[in-house]
């Protein structure tokens, strides 16, 4: 026994130098993270009482939810709501996309600006400014069409309202994904198009818009999944107007006391299901992508069509898209920072404007500690989560390992977990893991959960700058005696650090946005922004929550331009 303990030992220093070991142990780190809250929230839903030592394996929850007429509703609901914002935002974003990147508009660059500004807004803010803004008492577009129409107009606390915050705060994302399909899109077909004798509309109908279908229907299902698993929409619009979703009952369910764990297991493994359904059917509908290829090993331009005498009503649309998704949300909001107590904006406050909130925000000792926690959170979630998928972009890229294939589903496994699952996950497992302290209610148990939900998006941005290197530059190394791990740190890195820093920023920008995930897993000790300008919400700090938000947007508008100078960087990086 004590023969085969040394020898062990003796196997550990050439173990560790082994490419095995570290290929292995990257696959087993992002392996625990990403099936760790997968299996224990199934876990606990086949649980009588979840927690409790008496508990036994049971599909009673099942039962209770399949039995009671409450569950369908809120089912309906969640999808009617995610449907609806769904259609609405993919139709914002590729309308808007088309014109930016196919069309001569004016502005472009006014317009993007425009359409992006609400991506940079935290979730919660966004909605927060569209209370103010639509609020039937204190909302100023309700109080200017009392003005002009004698009665209000807009009903911010309705599905109609959820359904239109959410399609205004995810447009950007099918925005971004329609000019990059528009931009790369060869105009050969259209042309044959127009000489059968199409019209331009005709052209765009049957042909372009029929090319990106698969690029489209990949947007749209990326927002569903959004949309149907954020938690602040429904949370604050649709909670005080009575109309509850999967998440909101969720949070309902944990907030409860005692928490009612078995339920919250099983609205969450549906929400889950919803969101892994919605995925396998865009897989299912881009497997024949290469039906819809444009692009050859020939040179080609895509066609700027001229719009003629739409051009300048095109550009009113730009301006329009502007004022209601951007500039009336950030007005509402910045008025709000300046007063001591919030009222409708009018000239006669002018005078009263002051940044005596600012002032307080940094002298209020509990927004500074969270102020600190987010960026100690932000900053470790991006680093681990960029070196992680940075070994795991080189193992499923450009190595043979045999644990390529699982990593490479592990890594992008997180894609389906909505992060309000992934939080309640991560929850159930550190209350039963036996350790000998408590992660709960420490800055740890975010991390590791803010991990998780990252680690795709890592690996998005890593595995771009991994295919643009070739191998000739590894294999020349290997023949010289340069070992992999010498390789990898003296090759591949170096050249991979305009993706690890755009990759780096991207996470920290939505680690700042984060309210889902870390909705069950902060204490005081541990409060995040987000989840501060939440609870100064709640608490009917306006003036307060507006100041800290502004910041906020501030601190993210910084990241976000450092990201889009690295982006761009990579981006006219050649392939080496």
């Amino acid at each position: 026994m004590r023969s085969r303990l040394a020898k062990l030992i003796a196997l550990l220093p050439r173990l560790a130098n082994s490419n095995t070991f570290i290929f292995a142990s990257v696959t087993l780190i992002i392996g625990y993270l990403v099936l760790v809250p997968f299996c224990t929230l199934m876990a606990a839903s086949f649980q009588s009482d979840f927690l409790n030592p008496d508990s036994n394996w049971s599909i009673d929850n099942f039962i209770s939810a399949a039995s009671n007429h409450v569950f369908y509703r809120l089912l309906v609901t969640s999808v009617g709501y995610a449907g609806g914002a769904t259609i609405s935002a993919t139709a914002i974003g590729t309308g808007l996309g088309w014109l930016y990147a196919r069309t001569d508009v004016p502005l472009k660059y006014f317009g993007f600006a425009g359409v992006m500004i609400p991506f940079m807004i935290p979730g919660i803010l966004y909605a927060i400014s569209w209370i103010l803004l639509c609020s039937s008492q204190i909302g100023l577009y309700n109080v200017a069409s009392k003005y002009l129409f004698a009665h209000t107009v807009f009903n911010i606390y309705s599905l109609s309202g959820m359904i239109f915050v959410d399609a205004l705060h995810n447009a950007p994302l099918a925005f971004l994904m329609s000019v990059a399909i528009f931009s790369s899109m060869d105009s050969t077909l259209e042309e044959a198009g127009y000489i059968a004798g199409y019209s331009q509309f005709g052209v765009f109908r049957k042909i372009t818009l029929k090319l990106a279908m698969p690029g489209i229907f990949g947007a749209a299902i990326l927002i569903f999944t959004r949309v149907i698993s954020g938690f602040e929409v429904p949370q604050l619009i649709g909670t005080p107007a009575h109309i509850f979703v999967l998440v909101s009952q969720i949070y309902a369910a944990i907030q409860t006391f005692p928490p009612d764990y078995g339920q919250a297991s099983v609205l969450g493994d549906v929400l889950l299901m919803l969101c892994i359904a919605g995925l396998y059917s865009s897989h299912l509908a881009t497997k024949h992508s290469a039906r819809y290829a444009t692009i050859s090993g020939k040179s080609f331009k895509p066609r700027t069509i001229k719009l003629g005498k739409w051009r300048w009503p095109c550009t009113v649309i730009w301006v329009i898209v502007f004022l209601i998704t951007s500039a009336g949300p950030l007005f509402v909001i910045i008025w709000a920072s300046l007063l001591s107590e919030y009222q409708i904006p009018s000239v006669s406050l002018l005078q009263k404007l002051s940044l005596q909130n600012y002032i307080n925000v940094f002298q209020f000792p509990d927004i500074t500690q969270s102020l600190i926690n987010s960026l100690i959170a932000a900053i470790s979630c991006g680093i681990i989560t960029m070196i992680l998928t940075t070994f795991a972009a080189y193992i499923t890229i450009k190595s043979q390992s045999k644990w390529r294939f699982a990593l490479d589903i592990l890594a992008f496994l997180p894609i389906a977990m909505p992060g309000i699952i992934v939080g309640i996950g991560v929850l159930f497992w550190y209350l039963i893991l036996p350790l000998p302290f408590s992660l709960y209610g420490t800055l740890t148990i975010l991390i590791i959960a803010f991990i998780t939900t990252h680690i795709p998006y890592g690996m998005r941005y890593m595995t771009g700058g991994m295919v643009q290197i070739k191998s000739e530059l590894e294999e020349a190394a290997v023949v010289s005696g340069a070992s992999r791990i010498r390789v990898f740190s003296k090759i591949y890195f170096p050249l991979l650090v305009p993706s690890f820093v755009a990759g780096l920023i991207y996470t920290i920008i939505t680690v700042f946005r984060e309210v889902s995930t870390a909705i069950f897993l902060y204490t005081p000790k541990s409060e995040i922004l987000s989840i501060t300008i939440y609870t100064l919400w709640q608490n009917g700090e306006f003036p307060m929550t507006a100041a800290l938000g502004v910041l906020v947007v501030l601190m993210v508008l910084i990241l976000f331009s450092a990201m889009f100078i690295f982006t761009k960087k990579r981006s006219d990086m050649p392939a080496l």
